[in-house]
Order: C-alpha cells, then structure tokens, then sequence
C-alpha cells in the first residue's frame, strides 16, 4: 500500500510505501482540501507501476513458455501483444523503466529487451553480475 501526499521535506507531491513508516499520529479533526488541479487517476499516469520517469517505448521478446502468461494480463495502457517466431513480443510506451527493469528480470531468460538499448544494456549487466555470483 501507498500514500500519495504533500511532502514538506521535499516541497513536491511524493508517494510513500506504508511499510515505510515507523509512526503515525491521527490529528482527530484534521482536515486538508485537495488542490484543484488533483486527480488520483494522474498519479501514476503512464508509468508501468507508480514510478514515473521519461516516456518511452519498450519492447520486450517474451519465449514461448512464458508467453501465455505474460498475455493474460494488461501490463499497461499502451500494451501491444504480436506473435512473433517463438514467442511473444510486447511494446508498450511507459513513463519510466524503473519497474519495467524488474518485471522483466522476473521473467530471467525467458524475456529479451529489445528496447530501449539503454534498459537492454542494464538488464545484460545486471544478470551478468548476477550469474559471477554463482560462478564462485
């Protein structure tokens, strides 16, 4: 669970995880108007999760084995699903690759970034040092 709220510390609207908090006071009597021009709906608006970032187009091959799953639900708005030899290929314009890096790293050898080169790039380091792990 989240909590969209004003972060005085940061001067800026911020999201945080409940888990997060060590304490918390109820104010009874307490009250707050939301600012005009906030909606809950643009929060997260075309990010993959709740962390926004630069829009940009990803797409991922997904084999064979794990293409009926990945199918079977809406990743995002923009999702595109086309069979390709083999599998899967997914392409989707998402505002921020945070969380997009960690679907598809749960996805191990079965997904393939196509794009962006950036995101394919990081994930390639990433399971390469995770792979030196295991060859130890």
């Amino acid at each position: 669970l989240y909590l969209v709220a004003n972060s005085h510390h940061h001067g800026a609207q911020r999201t945080f995880a409940l888990d997060g908090f060590r304490w918390v006071e109820w104010l009874k009597g307490d009250r707050f108007d939301y600012p005009p021009d906030y909606h809950p709906s643009h929060v997260a608006a075309g990010a993959f999760g709740l962390i926004r970032g630069e829009t940009q187009r990803v797409r991922v091959f997904f084999d064979q084995t794990v293409a009926r799953v990945v199918r079977r639900r809406r990743w995002h708005p923009t999702q595109r699903i086309r069979k390709v030899d083999g599998g899967i290929e997914v392409t989707m314009d998402v505002a921020g690759i945070v969380e997009v890096r960690n679907w598809v790293l749960g996805f191990g050898d079965k997904a393939l970034v196509l794009e962006p080169a950036t995101l394919r790039a990081d994930i390639a380091t990433e399971l390469r040092r995770a792979a030196d792990r295991y060859d130890k």
